[in-house]
């Protein structure tokens, strides 16, 4: 499994209190783990972004990914 994270992500990743940083990384280690786990809320968008699925961490950030075939996931927070 490769984990590819854009400029995006890194940034608002930095700028995130220790609690969000925290939560993403316990979630990450679950991801790669087992990347349908019920407690990730693992879950696809809709319309121009039906492509990505999005893992809740909190109400106002969450990352979101997306999955090609061979296994690379590109994260990146925020609200598409």
């Amino acid at each position: 499994m490769i984990i590819s994270k854009s400029k995006r992500f890194i940034k608002s990743y930095k700028k995130n209190d220790n609690f969000v940083k925290d939560k993403f990384d316990e979630k990450l280690l679950t991801f790669i783990k087992k990347p349908l786990e019920i407690t990730l809320n693992n879950h696809a968008l809709t319309w121009e972004y039906s492509w990505y699925r999005s893992i809740y961490l909190t109400k106002s950030g969450f990352p979101v990914f997306l999955v090609t075939y061979s296994d690379i996931f590109y994260f990146f927070f925020g609200h598409v």
